[in-house]
């Protein structure tokens, strides 16, 4: 199919094969006994000695050659591992002889996480840039590849290729760069059995499947996109709200109803359906864990209500913490001290048997087979030979104690007895029975009111003896519309109903007529179709990376012929951190599903790209697609395989979804209510990244440390000086002042979130309380160091425990992606002497990602020179506060207090009211600036300064080339801004001055009041000019819009020159 883009699915599809198939630039790992070492001068010959031949053969009943990866450039990683950093394929015989496996930009190869680009940080040894691996392939080594014949020409290429990276000869690059804390080697090389396509496998032989057959499935919409878009506000216009409340019918919490981009985005998916990719752009701290469990609870319960077969779900990402992040959102939907309903009616298996415990999760995790036995002991865990948690709970052993325990609960909560058949009739009428009610309701209140009828609906929910354990039912009637009962639905008769139809998906388990042993391991399409109607009701949701997915829907083959798929099986996929899949890895799944949702974030930490464009884009033209075509179609829509792509960039313009502004709408749906960060931190993201869309709804009052400590602070490090180690960078100075740090407000800390805490499950470990984020990896172990160095001596009494230094998270934004601490304390790096922080300025993902992460304070450390420089500071330098106090000291009181803003006699002067419960600032020498950003509050004396009554014969302020400019039209504030650009009156640093920061200084000045998404204009901003007018949008909502007339532009101009705003 061609797409309305102009290039076809078939056509990409190949494209991304093409691309696995190049491999994907591994970084390999020599250890475990499994390989052998070799002299460099003897490899050369392309020949093993026997006996280490006969080693990597031990485990071969074959004599066929075996697939090896040579490393020949290495790095000690201790415990007598290696690290492969220049890397060759090859195919070894049973003689000992080596046959080299060489393809351009394939093998050799460096590591992607050696090679610097955009998304990868500097670790303790880089070889150098991206598009310098990829250059030489294109220029110096391309035709040295035709023309290798034996293993020593091989050998002379990948010398090439590591001179061509890195300006040195692999020994002389091995001798310059080891050190005593990092060893590398070149003059002995390491032979390893290794198979580069085995990781990629089952998504090529997808891949195949899909070229072969013309079967894509969700696969194709990915790539051709939703027909028509449609604006996320349009969900609930007209009866909207109504029809997709009914539709809610599942919630697997009873403490807090939906917020309302969560409940918009459930809401979406539910008005999208089979065939749909519904995308959810989920920024850090907004909940999107809630917004998933909603999905999974109302699908669930839809299918129960039916009737019908429980729904299959697949939970997947590329990174086993991502993949973690999924199994534990469903892993434990018990509470600590559930009622007769809410808990799990079926005990888990142990020993063959059932246990004394019930099970707690709704997911069961697929791991790799290395990974199996540490999975296991944390979660449920399956095969693709079903040997698993479906041999487990299938057992007749198991299911005699099931069963009768089964009932045992069951008439706990009905007052009756059954067996399991009459139980689960029993389950399906009440469930019928509890979302009937909850439909009469929604659709009462939204027809008629709180009157009368609903009165009495809601009288009859309170005698209901089917909800008499859930809390919140008396909040019912004291709803007055249609919302407020839907977020009360959400923690009352929905979380009812999805225990209802866990359960009765339970007795469902318990009445089937299980695989065998001799059966259950087989792939034919029978036992497909049994084991996958029966599994997901004991386990709905089956979480595995994107690699793992295609195993477990694999069809039986004969011997030769190629594999067949079992695709569309999956009811609904689910992808978490999309943002960081690359989206040739992920795309392969979506055949297999009926619809997919797709969750992540384009502005956090992005995929590890193995290809550079240029290198990208030749892949692509081998396929038909034209070079124009790559640039235009699809590289602006995440489907292509370097910078900028991303799985969550082609699922949102697949999806039908769009938010924000009207005029400039972004693909998706968005979650807006952020409850992680104090609002001043998550400010900074909000305007680095979000364009003000992120609505905090953190009180500041709610942040343990309220009073005690500013929220976001900058610390001035003395002295401050960097230096390079290697492609990294470190500073020593910087690392000690985050130490010392440490040592003297940890115990302020730890009475704070542990000694306070009366709660035990609320007090987090030690190590958990700060993390330390930084750009780059040096700086991470030198931060580490000086930690070890600052607490050796402790004063008695001391909470510091002896291990803090190595508990600690120390290390880049990577190492804290998905996670949270009380305090982040963020280390900047770059010294005294650099212009500019480069690193930090050009990748604004991944100081979002550090910053995101503190929920209660951010102490940013950093040179003198930092403090409002560069995109990334001068932003840093609107929310911070510079400060040397720690936790608990207060500032000293200003000597003689001062006006703001001189202002000149004898106008009279009023000045805007500061909020009464400002935070605590420290002493700052210059009075007319604050310690937040250098920016002052206007007088209204000042703003008449910058409206001065024009002198007779006086024109307007001239542009660069002397001519007035037309400020005859009122502009909005990012046509003003365009305005100032073209005319050349923005500075430098506010080349990317986006209308939300604008507004947000225009709000310091006094000219704005509110917050971002409601503006509106001080009395202050009239006096200069600043009107509001009323417009009406597409929808027929009604909406303000804030507009700056031609004295306006005037007297804003004339601040800005002048350093006020």
């Amino acid at each position: 199919m061609t797409s309305q883009h102009g290039v076809t699915d078939a056509a990409v599809i190949e494209y991304f094969a093409r691309v696995l198939q190049r491999g994907q630039l591994d970084e390999v790992t020599f250890g475990d006994d499994r390989f052998v070492a070799v002299p460099r001068a003897d490899l050369r010959l392309g020949c093993l000695p026997q006996e280490k031949t006969d080693k990597l053969f031990s485990r071969k009943k074959t004599k066929a050659p075996i697939p090896v990866v040579v490393s020949l450039l290495s790095l000690q990683i201790g415990g007598g591992k290696h690290s492969g950093l220049v890397l060759l394929a090859a195919s070894l015989r049973p003689d000992g002889t080596l046959d080299p496996v060489v393809e351009t930009g394939s093998s050799p190869w460096i590591p992607a996480e050696r090679l610097n680009s955009p998304q990868v940080t500097g670790r303790e040894v880089m070889l150098g840039d991206q598009e310098a691996f990829w250059s030489a392939f294109h220029g110096p080594l391309s035709a040295e590849v035709s023309q290798v014949e034996t293993f020593g020409d091989a050998v002379d290429l990948a010398d090439a290729l590591t001179k061509e990276v890195t300006g040195l000869a692999p020994q002389e690059f091995a001798t310059r760069r080891s050190t005593s804390r990092t060893m590398l080697e070149a003059d002995t090389c390491y032979v390893m059995e290794f198979e580069r396509i085995n990781a990629a496998r089952s998504l090529l032989e997808l891949y195949d499947h899909m070229q072969r057959t013309g079967e894509r499935g969700l696969a194709s919409r990915l790539v051709l996109g939703a027909p028509d878009k449609h604006h996320e506000r349009d969900i609930h216009v007209g009866d909207g709200l109504l029809t997709r409340a009914l539709a809610a019918c599942g919630s697997m919490s009873d403490g807090f109803p939906l917020t309302p981009s969560q409940r918009r985005a459930v809401h979406g998916f539910l008005t999208d359906g089979d065939g749909d990719v519904t995308a959810v752009s989920g920024p850090p701290g907004t909940g999107k864990t809630t917004m998933l469990q909603a999905v999974v609870a109302s699908t669930l319960t839809q299918r129960a209500i039916d009737g019908e077969p429980p729904p299959l779900i697949v939970g997947t990402s590329t990174n086993n913490q991502a993949v973690t992040n999924i199994i534990d959102a469903f892993a434990s939907v018990t509470k600590e001290e559930p009622g007769p309903l809410d808990h799990r009616w079926l005990p888990q298996a142990q020993d063959g048997a059932a246990g004394d415990t019930p099970m707690t999760s709704l997911a069961v995790y697929c791991p790799s087979k290395a990974k199996w036995n540490e999975a296991a002991r944390k979660y449920l865990v399956e095969d693709d030979r079903r040997a698993g948690v479906y041999a487990d709970h299938s057992d007749e052993a198991y299911l005699e104690a099931a069963r009768d325990r089964f009932v045992t609960k069951a008439f706990a909560y009905f007052g009756s007895a059954s067996d399991v058949a009459g139980l689960r009739t029993l389950l399906h009428e009440a469930l019928c029975e509890v979302d009937e009610t909850r439909r009469r309701l929604l659709a009462t209140i939204a027809t008629e009111g709180p009157g009368t009828r609903y009165a009495d609906l809601c009288q009859r929910v309170l005698t209901n003896p089917l909800l008499s354990g859930l809390e919140h039912l008396t909040e019912l009637p004291m709803c007055r519309d249609l919302e407020s009962l839907d977020a009360e639905l959400d923690r009352t008769l929905r979380y009812a109903a999805f225990w209802l139809a866990v359960h009765y998906y339970e007795a469902y388990w318990l009445e089937a007529e299980f695989l065998s042993s001799d059966e259950r391991w087989k792939n034919t399409r029978r036992t497909m179709d049994t084991y996958w109607s029966q599994a997901p009701a004991l386990t709905p949701c089956f979480v595995m990376t994107a690699y793992q997915v295609p195993k477990y829907f694999a069809l039986y083959a004969k011997t030769g012929e190629p594999r067949p798929f079992d695709i569309g099986r999956i009811d609904l996929l689910i992808v978490d951190e999309a943002g960081q899949v690359d989206t040739p890895v992920g795309l392969p799944p979506f055949a297999l599903a009926k619809r997919a949702l797709v969750v992540g974030d384009t502005k956090q930490l992005a995929p590890v790209w193995s290809l550079d464009d240029v290198t990208d884009q030749e892949v692509a033209g081998s396929t038909g697609v034209s070079a124009e075509d790559w640039d235009r179609l699809l590289k602006p829509r995440g489907l292509t395989c370097s910078q900028p792509s991303s799985l969550m960039a082609a699922a949102s313009n697949a999806s039908r979804w769009v938010y924000g502004e009207v005029s400039a709408p972004q693909p998706g749906l968005f979650l807006a209510e952020h409850f992680r960060c104090h609002p001043r931190i998550i400010g900074l993201c909000n305007e680095l990244l979000y364009d003000g869309l992120l609505n905090p709804r953190r009180k500041e009052e709610q942040s343990p440390l309220h009073g005690v400590a500013e929220p976001f602070q900058f610390r001035e490090v003395p002295d401050s000086s960097d230096k390079r180690e290697g492609t990294s960078r470190k500073n020593v100075a910087e690392a000690g002042a985050i130490a010392r740090w440490v040592v003297d407000n940890f115990d302020a800390l730890h009475e704070v979130y542990i000694d306070r805490q009366e709660d035990p499950n609320k007090r987090p470990k030690p190590e958990e309380i700060i993390g330390v984020v930084t750009p780059f990896s040096a700086q991470a172990r030198a931060v580490r160091t000086a930690l070890r160095q600052a607490t050796q001596s402790l004063p008695v009494g001391s909470h510091i425990p002896s291990g803090l230094p190595e508990a600690l998270t120390v290390g880049t934004a990577h190492r804290l992606q998905g996670a949270e601490r009380p305090v982040i304390l963020f280390s900047a790096v770059y010294g005294q002497s650099e212009g500019t922080a480069s690193f930090i300025d050009g990748n604004p993902e991944l100081l979002n990602v550090a910053v995101s992460r503190a929920k209660d304070l951010l102490v940013v450390f950093g040179a003198e020179r930092r403090w409002n420089n560069g995109p990334a500071f001068s932003l840093i330098s609107q929310y911070a506060t510079r400060t040397t106090l720690d936790i608990g000291e207060e500032p000293e009181p200003p000597a003689e207090p001062q006006p703001l803003v001189p202002t000149p006699a004898p106008t009279p002067t009023y000045t805007v009211a500061q909020p009464a419960d400002l935070p605590i600032r420290e002493k700052v020498s210059e009075p007319v600036t604050t310690s937040t950003g250098g920016s002052t509050r206007m007088t209204f004396a000042t703003l008449r300064e910058a409206n001065p009554a024009p002198e007779p014969g006086s024109t307007s302020p001239t542009a660069p080339g002397g001519e007035a400019e037309d400020r005859g039209e009122a502009l909005p504030v990012s046509g003003l801004l365009k305005q100032w650009a073209s005319s050349g009156h923005l500075l430098p640093e506010d080349s990317g001055l986006t209308a939300a920061a604008f507004n947000l200084r225009l709000h310091t000045a006094g000219i704005l009041a509110g917050e971002p998404g409601a503006w509106t204009v001080t009395a202050a901003g009239e006096m200069v000019g600043v009107t509001t007018e009323p417009r009406t949008g597409r929808d027929g909502s009604p909406y303000d819009v804030i507009l700056y007339g031609p004295q306006a532009q005037e007297g804003l101009l004339r601040l800005y020159r002048a350093g006020r705003i």
